[in-house]
């Protein structure tokens, strides 16, 4: 049996490296968390799509007003007329018109969807304070508001959410174990957000998408050696997620997520006893009467006195499915993961509490892990690669039976 504690010199440093928010603690899946359609996925076309090899990443999806400033030579082109103009390199506000129709921007006007296109490779154009290079397209909304969506391949989209989602400094193996995640969860989500106007958000709903500072030379090495790879089972893409720690056992995503029957064989979680170094794989923390009560009732429960709190059903990996409550005199079924949101992902960390204690004035939950639990443990993906395991044996740990293809570009 492998022993991992003789990493944990290692251990302290990884720790300060870790990204500050686990990745996608409390996403939940963009569709029943099975396999796709087709052996990559169905792409859905959104309106103003240039290629259905080009993603749209919605940067900015609701705002009435912002600043951009080109680094670099633009030009801007209008949709509608195909006129395009030349932009100067300096501050230009983007504005919805008092009529709540138009686009403003700086000294030009414009009546639908514009281009933002950069005229050589690489240049860069400030969005707020964050910086993107490539296409920008914004979208009027038809409520006084418009979309800026990032126009990107799907390789150079990965440069950011593995800047985003996984420290840049840990283990090359790791990092391109994340990669190959990361791009089968974009493929099978393409288009979730096609009524906003774009296919994937740039945060936890989707992956976090990190702009071009956070960018780093090993991220873009660990997406181009695993370049267009992706998990699959029995020809189909499987739908993929990740979370920071599992203490111990990875979950069912239909069990983390509170659906009916089983996910395909690779989902259905396995025993990992490589993430037990990690920071995340034992908490506790204390919640008073009184923030339980005001998070329940907030939800809609009637209630004077909260009498007991307790564990409830528990899945075959240790997570919690249901949270048992009595109010007043009425004993109550919460599902687990409302329960968890409710409260704050930050203080209960997991679904998987181990025990649930009684003291003055509230209660303190004791519990494993970080995050939903699903797919791959990042925490136990370090270490692994910390053994020397390479990402096809981290991959074939958290998803067995899946097999790695090589999607065609």
């Amino acid at each position: 049996m492998t022993s991992y504690l003789p990493r944990l010199l290692a251990l302290a440093l990884a720790a300060a490296l870790v990204p500050a928010r686990p990745a996608h603690a409390d996403r939940a899946p963009g569709r029943s968390p099975t396999t796709s359609g087709s052996g990559t996925s169905s792409r859905i076309r959104s309106v103003g799509r240039i290629s259905d090899s080009i993603l749209q990443i919605g940067l900015v999806p609701r705002t009435s007003r912002i600043t951009l400033r080109p680094e670099g030579r633009f030009s801007i082109v209008d949709q509608h007329t195909g006129e395009s103009r030349s932009l100067d390199t300096r501050d230009y506000t983007l504005k919805t018109a008092a009529d709540g129709k138009a686009l403003l921007f700086g000294p030009f006007e414009f009546q639908g969807q514009i281009r933002l296109l950069p005229k050589t490779p690489g240049e860069v154009m400030r969005v707020g304070s964050q910086k993107y290079r490539g296409n920008l397209l914004v979208k009027p909304n038809g409520d006084e508001t418009f979309a800026v969506v990032s126009e990107m391949g799907l390789e150079e989209y990965l440069y950011g959410v593995l800047a985003a989602e996984m420290s840049p400094q840990w283990p090359m193996e790791a990092l391109k174990a994340q990669a190959v995640v990361a791009r089968t969860f974009a493929l099978t989500n393409l288009g979730k957000f096609e009524d906003s106007g774009f296919d994937l958000s740039n945060d936890s709903r989707s992956q976090v998408y990190a702009d071009i500072d956070m960018q780093s030379p090993r991220v873009i090495k660990a997406v181009r050696r695993t370049r267009g790879e992706i998990l699959a089972w029995r020809g189909q893409t499987i739908e993929t997620f990740f979370h920071s720690c599992c203490g111990g056992h990875t979950a069912d995503p239909k069990a983390a997520w509170g659906g009916s029957g089983k996910s395909a064989p690779p989902l259905r979680g396995v025993s990992d006893r490589a993430c037990r170094p990690s920071p995340q794989y034992r908490w506790t923390a204390y919640l008073s009467d009184d923030d339980i009560k005001g998070a329940l009732q907030k939800r809609g429960y009637l209630f004077t006195r909260l009498r007991s709190l307790r564990p409830g059903r528990r899945d075959r990996s240790g997570f919690l499915r249901t949270v048992r409550v009595t109010l007043d005199r009425e004993n109550v079924a919460i599902q687990a993961s409302d329960f968890r949101r409710w409260l704050g992902n930050m203080d209960i960390k997991s679904t998987k509490i181990d025990r649930i204690a009684r003291k003055r004035k509230g209660y303190v939950f004791a519990g494993r892990g970080f995050g939903h639990g699903a797919g791959l443990c990042q925490w136990g993906a370090y270490f692994m690669a910390l053994d020397g395991k390479n990402y096809r044996k981290i991959l074939s740990h958290y998803f067995p039976g899946a097999k790695i293809l090589q999607r065609d570009d």
